[in-house]
C-alpha cells in the first residue's frame, strides 16, 4: 500500500511539473545546461548563434549567446552525421542549445562566455511532434481549438495515430468493447485507416514540446515511465484543430491498465453526446 501511495504521489507531482509553464527557457538538465528559442543570428566567422526566447503571457523577452564548438557534428533525420554549417543555423528557426559556461580573458577582461556543445532543431513551432505522428506537411497549420465536444457522426470515424503497439492495442480493444456495450446507446465509434476520413484523430507521441530528451521520470514496479503527450484533433482544408493535449507519463511495457488517458477522454465526450 506504502509504495502504491509513493508511485501515485511522484506520477502526480511529475504531470503537474509536465503541465506547468516554462517562463524560463534557461535551464539545467543532466546533459547541461540548455536554452531554448528562436535564432536570431548566426555569425560565420566567430561562431556565436544568438537566440531569443519571448513569453507572451509575460512580454518578456530572454537572450542568449554561444559560440559554436569548432567541427560540430550533427546527426540529421535521415540516420547520417556530417559537420553542421554555420549557414545552415539560419533565423527563425527553433533550436535547442546545450552549452558550458566559462570565464575568460577577452582585452584584459574576465568575460562569460557559453560554449555550445550540442543543437537540437526543434522544428517549425510546439506542434511539430503532433505534425510527425499524424504525417502529415510541416507546414499545415495547427490551431488549438479546445473543446469538450466530439463531432456528432454515428458511428464516429476514428484515426489512431499511435506508434507505441500495446498503446493502440489497448485503445482498440477499448473501442471493440464499447461498441458491444454502448454504442446502442451513446453512437458507435468506427476505427479508418486514412486520417482524410475521419471525423477526428487520436494521437500520441513520446515527450512533450518542450521535453529535454526521452529519460525516464519513474522507476517502479518492472516499469520506466516517460514523458510522453496525448491529442484528440480534427482536421478540415484549414488544418488541423487540437481539442484536447494531454502531457502525461506512459510506460513502452504492457501494465494491467483497461483504460487510460485517451480511453477515458472518448468515453466522456462519447456519453456526453449520446446524453443530450
Amino acid at each position: 500500500m506504502l509504495r502504491a501511495m509513493k508511485k501515485a504521489l511522484l506520477a502526480s507531482l511529475a504531470i503537474l511539473s509536465l503541465a506547468s509553464p516554462q517562463y524560463s527557457q534557461k535551464r539545467s538538465t543532466i546533459m547541461g545546461d540548455a536554452f531554448q528559442g528562436v535564432v536570431v543570428s548566426s555569425n560565420e566567422t566567430t561562431r556565436e548563434i544568438t537566440i531569443t526566447y519571448t513569453d507572451k503571457e509575460k512580454n518578456k523577452t530572454e537572450t542568449f549567446v554561444g559560440v559554436l564548438v569548432p567541427g560540430y557534428q550533427q546527426k540529421w533525420r535521415d540516420g547520417t552525421k556530417r559537420e553542421l554549417q554555420m549557414s545552415e543555423i539560419k533565423p527563425g528557426v527553433r533550436i535547442r542549445v546545450f552549452y558550458k559556461s566559462k570565464s575568460d580573458n577577452v582585452g584584459g577582461k574576465k568575460v562569460k562566455i557559453a560554449t555550445i556543445n550540442r543543437i537540437e532543431f526543434l522544428g517549425r513551432d510546439e506542434y511539430t511532434g503532433l505534425r510527425e505522428a499524424l504525417g502529415v506537411a510541416p507546414s499545415l497549420p495547427v490551431t488549438l481549438t479546445p473543446s469538450d465536444k466530439l463531432p456528432p457522426a454515428n458511428p464516429l470515424k476514428l484515426y489512431v495515430a499511435i506508434q507505441e503497439p500495446y498503446l493502440k492495442e489497448r485503445l482498440i480493444k477499448w473501442i471493440s468493447q464499447w461498441n458491444k456495450d454502448l454504442a446502442a446507446k451513446y453512437g458507435s465509434i468506427e476505427i479508418v485507416s486514412e486520417l482524410e476520413q475521419s471525423d477526428v484523430a487520436a494521437v500520441f507521441f513520446w515527450g512533450t514540446a518542450d521535453s529535454i530528451g526521452l529519460l525516464p521520470i519513474i522507476m517502479d514496479w518492472g516499469h520506466e515511465w516517460y514523458q510522453a503527450t496525448w491529442h484528440l484533433v480534427t482536421k478540415d482544408t484549414e488544418g488541423v484543430k487540437v481539442l484536447w493535449l494531454k502531457p502525461t507519463l506512459e510506460t513502452p511495457k504492457k501494465n494491467e491498465a483497461v483504460r487510460g488517458w485517451m480511453e477515458i477522454e472518448i468515453e466522456k465526450r462519447m456519453r456526453a453526446r449520446g446524453s443530450k
